[in-house]
């Protein structure tokens, strides 16, 4: 009996430390939110905008430089690329919203 309520008590104390552990972390993860967003100026949207481009459409993306970040209703990165053509030049550029609050990425694509 003795050795059963000693295994319990084990038992006991693990599953208490690891839900405290599990509460203490969620409660870290909020300390982690800033203020102004993941993504708080045009410079980091452009950045964040350059590393999706790259592997989607690879380094030819280069040549739409320079790109250009616009916040649409204080919450949404939009950065669209340059285009570079001639008069008789055809094609698009890169477009992609970008989620301020958390850098989530909402839309990619590129025009025709």
């Amino acid at each position: 009996m003795h050795k059963t309520f000693n295994l319990s008590f084990l038992y006991w104390l693990i599953t208490l430390s690891c839900l405290t552990s599990c509460n203490s972390h969620s409660k870290t993860n909020e300390s982690w939110k800033f203020e102004d967003g993941y993504i708080p100026n045009s410079v980091s949207a452009i950045k964040v905008a350059e590393i999706v481009w790259l592997n989607v459409y690879g380094s030819e993306i280069n040549d739409e430089k320079p790109f250009i970040a616009k916040l649409k209703d204080g919450k949404v990165w939009i950065v669209v690329g340059t285009f570079n053509g001639g008069k008789h030049a055809k094609g698009g550029v890169a477009y992609i919203e970008i989620q301020k609050s958390d850098g989530k990425i909402l839309k990619v694509i590129h025009g025709k």
